[in-house]
């Protein structure tokens, strides 16, 4: 006699609802990503690729395309990890598509699948997700060293990842300008002989002919970029361009920090937990 309406509480039992009343329909973009591991917390929304001309579907966002790569994932239609992997990269970006992709397939052997699918994507999401899983951090010994060593990448540099020069293994190196790039963690500084040793190894690396730059924890933490520049000016300059300067080579670098520490502060409405 009466219609009842009732919230759907439960993502699976949502997606099961939106597959009955679309069995046409695959699951894709943030959902897709969540189902596929490649997101930590379930999406609000429900987003779905259905065949041109066909109309809405109840609970979820449509996309329309003729074709999809798919597959199937505890049961469910979704849209393989490379075509998921394509379709967020408009919205992640590079750098955080890249960040996702080297920590949940570090090498080149557990990319196999992926290069797999990425053969029969369209030709242009082939040349906007190629780059990023063609390079994979091999050897990295952190995330930071190998988030470092992947902006460097995306930009377009050649480096190498812990590199032998001499008796002694470098983090990250341009070969090309005979450039290093070291990351020394809080850990690291903490401990005495560790501070000994990069003393010695630092001049035998400029006795081999070779350039340094140095960063931390706060670099990473409060000025990623800026520092990624610095690193790319470096480079270029070695190979013969002008340096490009920046505040950090006219101003003293505390009072740079200090700045970008209360930046952080008004950004996180928290204090600064390693003043």
């Amino acid at each position: 006699r009466s219609r009842y309406r009732f919230a759907v509480a439960g993502q699976r039992l949502r997606m099961e609802l939106v597959h009955l009343r679309a069995p046409d329909a695959v699951f894709s973009h943030r959902i897709a990503a969540f189902e596929h591991g490649l997101l930590r917390n379930p999406p609000a929304r429900l987003d779905v690729i259905v065949p041109r001309g066909r109309g809405s579907v109840a609970g979820a966002h449509v996309w329309r395309r003729d074709q999809v790569q798919s597959m199937r994932c505890r049961g469910m239609p979704v849209t393989s990890v490379a075509e998921t992997l394509a379709d967020m990269l408009g919205e992640w970006g590079e750098e955080v598509t890249a960040r996702i992709v080297d920590d949940r397939f570090p090498t080149p052997e557990s990319r196999a699948g992926l290069f797999a699918d990425l053969e029969v994507l369209p030709a242009h999401k082939r040349t906007k997700l190629g780059p990023i899983l063609r390079w994979a951090p091999v050897d990295r010994r952190s995330k930071a060293e190998g988030r470092i060593a992947r902006a460097l990448q995306l930009r377009g540099y050649d480096i190498t990842l812990n590199v032998r020069i001499g008796p002694y293994i470098w983090d990250i190196v341009h070969e090309g300008a005979r450039l290093v790039i070291e990351y020394d963690s809080r850990r690291h500084h903490d401990d005495s002989q560790a501070f000994r040793i990069d003393r010695a190894r630092q001049n035998n690396l400029i006795r081999r002919d070779y350039r340094i730059l140095r960063y931390v924890d706060d670099d990473v933490e409060l000025r990623f970029d800026r520092f990624i520049d610095e690193i790319c000016s470096t480079i270029d300059w070695l190979l013969g361009q002008p340096l490009r300067e920046g505040p950090w080579d006219a101003g003293h670098c505390e009072d740079l920090y200090v700045d970008r520490q209360i930046h952080w502060e008004q950004h996180n409405q928290k204090a600064w937990p390693y003043w």
